[in-house]
């Protein structure tokens, strides 16, 4: 993203100590990329997919009432190109300068 996204961020806090995996600011698109931890249930004690899937909620409801275009990708179903494609198609190519 950041070749083509000059003002990409990482791992950014968007609000309330929430961040998403990858932050477009001047698109306001916030980029959550989900591993097995947030669709499947890990048969570990420390892990609850039901408590996982509530914090996804509560985020992605934060980040859209703030103005924020949110992105999930499961890893299971995109690669980081297929992603990024999609992310292009919706931003119709539009790449904010520096």
């Amino acid at each position: 993203c950041l070749s083509v996204f000059k003002d990409t961020l990482h791992n950014h806090i968007i609000s309330d100590n929430w961040d998403a995996d990858i932050v477009i600011p001047s698109l306001k698109y916030a980029i959550l990329w989900h591993g097995p931890w947030h669709y499947r249930d890990m048969n570990m004690k420390n892990h609850s997919l039901k408590q996982v899937q509530n914090r996804d909620k509560i985020k992605r409801d934060l980040f859209k009432s703030l103005g924020w275009k949110i992105f999930e990708f499961k890893d299971c179903e995109y690669t980081p190109d297929s992603a990024f494609n999609a992310i292009m198609v919706e931003s119709r190519g539009y790449a904010p300068l520096p």
